[in-house]
């Protein structure tokens, strides 16, 4: 029982402990940097024990769940949400999971096939029969690595279609929730913990205010050596706002149970950091 483990791990210091779990589990994560190599006897307070109780649960934690951990990362536009959900995934060992580019490689097949964009049905048909896979921040349309091809002008201007069309959406969803099954994963998108991963263990909705998302696209636009008016930026970053909360399917919408964090005035790896202590705690409290 748990008082034969906890006797078992009693006998057990420091790395060692350390390189058990890292064999039974294969994973590395910034939870176990965080936590589990902090020496015995610091570990008073949230009510763990000083002789080591912390480490036998965390070990029996990453048996039994640590798996399948979903991390959801929703927001506006201009949030910086996916540069922000792939430096989560790595720093916590967790893939990465590109809804966007899903859509994306939609639009390109769309494209490639001749399809009629005011026909919703002919895309949705064609989405249907596409093997689409996101695998290490690639993208792949069957053995075809499409990464790049998907990022073009005439792919983000067509991936309204699909992003918006109801049966598309559906598709998709399952697609991305048969993807994340049984892995750790960190997904971003407008409606990841609402529609998609409504039961994920860790939901965070991360935004910042129109008027930090404008200065921060002027300053994106002056970087590539181009001039943009604030004024300009910020009324169409209000307009997709609006767009995006009142979109009939897949509207953008803050889950109820999620940690709202605002980046105003805070640096990429400051929000990065952050979110790795939100996603830490919550692991922590669903270990218990």
């Amino acid at each position: 029982g748990f008082r034969d483990v906890f006797d078992l791990f009693r006998l057990v210091k420091g790395n060692e402990t350390i390189t058990l779990i890292r064999s039974k589990t294969k994973k590395r994560t910034s939870f176990l940097k965080n936590y589990a190599t902090r020496p015995f006897g610091k570990r008073k307070g949230r009510g763990f024990s000083e002789n080591g109780e912390f480490v036998i649960l965390l070990f029996l934690y990453f048996l039994d769940g640590i798996d399948k951990m979903i991390v959801t990362i929703d927001g506006p536009a201009g949030a910086g949400k996916s540069t922000i959900a792939k430096m989560l995934a790595s720093e916590l060992g967790f893939d990465y999971l590109d809804t966007g580019a899903m859509y994306r490689a939609v639009a390109l097949a769309g494209l490639r096939n001749g399809v009629h964009w005011e026909k919703p049905d002919e895309l949705a048909s064609l989405a249907e029969r596409l093997p689409i896979r996101v695998q290490s921040g690639r993208t792949f349309l069957g053995e075809e690595d499409v990464s790049k091809a998907v990022r073009t002008e005439n792919v983000t201007e067509k991936t309204r279609f699909s992003a918006n069309n109801p049966a598309i959406r559906v598709l998709m969803a399952r697609r991305q929730q048969e993807l994340a099954r049984g892995k750790n994963i960190v997904t971003e998108g407008r409606d990841q913990g609402t529609a998609v991963f409504p039961d994920a263990e860790c939901k965070i909705y991360l935004t910042a205010t129109p008027e930090e998302r404008a200065k921060r696209r002027v300053l994106e636009y002056q970087k590539q050596g181009e001039t943009a008016a604030y004024d300009e930026i910020l009324q169409k970053i209000n307009q997709r706002d609006r767009s995006d909360m009142n979109r009939e399917i897949g509207p953008l919408c803050e889950p109820i149970d999620a940690i709202h964090v605002e980046t105003d005035n805070l640096s990429i790896n400051d929000v990065v950091k952050r979110l790795v202590e939100i996603v830490n705690e919550r692991a922590a409290k669903n270990a218990f």
